[in-house]
């Protein structure tokens, strides 16, 4: 067989590459078969071949450009996404060659690439959120460092303090306060970082009880305007809010602290906090709203990822843990959180649902995870 019959018997009988015979001008005048399956197009032939081509490379004049570098150079290799005879896409990996036979003319061949295409963006999308995953840890790791030297430091310094002090002078229990309060603070750090890394690793336990809702939060405001330091009132309104809900108290008060010091830490004494809590047929729905900073789209998609913060140059940023540790602790309870914000300027609104009554048929209490 001559070896021009061999290449055409090539071309009629490929199942994956595509073959167009194009004229000077880009009008197909030839399509193997499996153009016309890749295309999904058997009316090819006397088409232009930017018709192939996607809409916005049309507009850029990439067909032009494919024939007139390869006329030049005599040839042109080119990946992208090119256009079905229906509108979809598929990624093509090919080149166009000049013909230089006298005719002029161009051979484009092609390969659908797709697959391989979406495996690659996967790898590169998993490889981009691990590093950036490793520069929340990283940064995350400074700031628990810096979070916990203030405490510890103060700790070092009320026991020097005491150890100077005479038996009896009136400053040891104002220097025990302090020294009380820092190692809470510290031990409040590490116990989040604990109770966070549970919650990834599915370690995390819940004991359910019977609790009143106006207890909870009233007492969930009060934890977090003490841990703020700050006298700010927080408005608590229970239009239409159950009376009791079944759920682990302590892990409802890691809920609520974290959400309202959340909001206190970014709204200026100027601003507002508020708490609203309503029945929503099965559940409870619990809204955190402020008048802070509010949130870019950005932040928002992160913000309840492990070590994911916002940073500001006025406000402090946190861990980046306390966000994760609620959305873990709601889930576990069957629940639901989310995030809201018109944007930076606007405050931030939390959502969390929970279920009022765990499905369990066992009227004692219960533990789950």
């Amino acid at each position: 067989m001559h070896p021009a019959d061999r290449a055409r018997r090539f071309f009629d009988d490929t199942p994956e590459h595509a073959a167009l015979l194009l004229s000077e001008d880009g009008t197909i005048e030839w399509a193997n078969p499996a153009a016309a399956v890749i295309f999904s197009d058997n009316g090819l032939v006397g088409r232009h071949v930017s018709a192939c081509f996607a809409e916005e490379d049309v507009e850029a004049g990439i067909p032009e450009m494919e024939r007139t570098i390869a006329r030049a150079s005599g040839l042109m290799e080119d990946d992208r996404w090119m256009r079905r005879a229906d509108g979809s896409r598929f990624w093509a990996e090919g080149a166009t060659v000049a013909l230089r036979d006298g005719r002029g003319g161009f051979v484009k061949l092609l390969r659908n690439r797709t697959t391989q295409k979406m495996a690659m963006e996967t790898l590169r999308n998993q490889y981009e959120e691990r590093a950036r995953h490793s520069r929340h840890c990283e940064t995350a790791m400074a700031t628990l460092a810096h979070e916990l030297r203030n405490p510890l430091a103060s700790i070092k310094a009320c026991g020097h303090l005491l150890e100077r002090l005479p038996t009896g002078d009136d400053r040891i229990a104002g220097t025990y306060a302090i020294l009380g309060r820092n190692v809470g603070e510290a031990t409040r750090l590490l116990e989040d970082l604990l109770d966070a890394s549970r919650g990834a690793t599915g370690k995390m336990g819940v004991h359910v009880e019977s609790i009143a809702v106006d207890e909870m939060l009233r007492t969930a405001i009060r934890t977090a305007q003490e841990r703020a330091r700050t006298p700010r009132r927080v408005d608590l309104f229970l239009p239409d809010a159950p009376g009791r809900i079944e759920a682990d108290p302590l892990r409802m008060q890691q809920v609520f602290v974290n959400l309202v010091g959340n909001a206190l830490r970014y709204t200026p004494s100027s601003g507002r906090v508020w708490v609203t809590a309503v029945a929503l047929e099965d559940n409870l729905l619990v809204k955190v709203q402020d008048t802070g900073i509010g949130m870019t789209p950005e932040v928002l998609v992160d913000v309840f990822q492990m070590f994911s913060q916002a940073s500001d140059a006025t406000f402090s940023g946190g861990l980046g843990i306390g966000l994760a540790l609620v959305k873990q602790i709601v889930e576990l309870h069957g629940g639901s959180v989310q995030a809201q914000s018109d944007g930076l300027g606007h405050g931030s609104k939390f959502l969390v649902t929970l279920p009022i009554r765990q499905p369990s048929p066992d009227a004692a209490p219960a533990a789950i995870g």
